[in-house]
């Protein structure tokens, strides 16, 4: 039987918040981690802190780090509360991408970040699905069917990529597979009595998603587990 050891991080160990919003390793093999208060490189030694400094562009947009991704240029796309940041791994200089004039501040959280065909990125955003070129600093809101559009509101607090230009999200109580040519595929409702356990709406909230070594995908909600 083997016996799991576990090393402790802190904030005496240099971290600035306990609140860990994500962990993700670049292809260099750090580690970092997005926490409520800031960034965090940890290169299995040292611990490196990126804060945001209101007056200086080159810093990230807020403290509050949601979500992580490394595109294949060696960029780390890095979503805040407050919008989209790249860090240039290479370089070591990290820059604000504009977010769209019609967002507030208030709806720029950036909860997840996949990549998409012909180099653009999947964004789980505060108002929805969106689409961003790197090359033309572009987001495109992906829209359901007027049919669907009820289905399709809010936040969406969980997106994975399907491997080929697509993603499965949750939205609300919906998980929903759009493919590499942003058309929707599958979706269903968590609500729906035949998945197996009677939630209120309020526990069928989609919060994260994660497919098995069987290719069955697994539904982590505000009020329990699906498969």
């Amino acid at each position: 039987m083997h016996r799991l050891r576990f090393d402790h991080f802190s904030i005496d160990q240099g971290l600035p918040s306990t609140g860990i919003m994500t962990v993700y390793q670049t292809r260099n093999g750090f580690v970092w981690m997005g926490t409520a208060n800031g960034l965090v490189r940890y290169d299995g030694r040292h611990i490196r802190l990126f804060s945001h400094m209101p007056a200086l562009e080159s810093t990230i947009s807020h403290d509050r780090i949601f979500s992580l991704f490394e595109d294949d240029q060696q960029r780390l796309w890095i979503g805040t509360r407050r919008g989209l940041n790249v860090f240039d791994l290479r370089s070591d200089v990290i820059q604000r991408i504009p977010m769209p004039v019609d967002m507030h501040s208030k709806q720029q959280m950036i909860y997840g970040i996949s990549q998409a065909e012909e180099g653009r990125l999947w964004l789980a955003t505060s108002t929805g699905l969106m689409l961003f070129d790197p090359n033309s600093k572009k987001f495109i809101r992906w829209q359901a069917d007027a049919a669907l559009e009820t289905d399709f509101q809010g936040e969406v607090r969980a997106l994975i990529s399907d491997k080929a230009g697509g993603v499965w999200i949750g939205q609300g109580s919906t998980v929903a597979h759009i493919n590499h040519r942003a058309q929707l595929q599958h979706h269903v409702k968590t609500t729906q009595a035949q998945l197996g356990m009677a939630l209120q709406q309020s526990q069928t909230q989609v919060r994260s998603l994660a497919f098995d070594s069987q290719g069955q995908l697994w539904v982590g909600m505000t009020g329990g587990l699906r498969i």
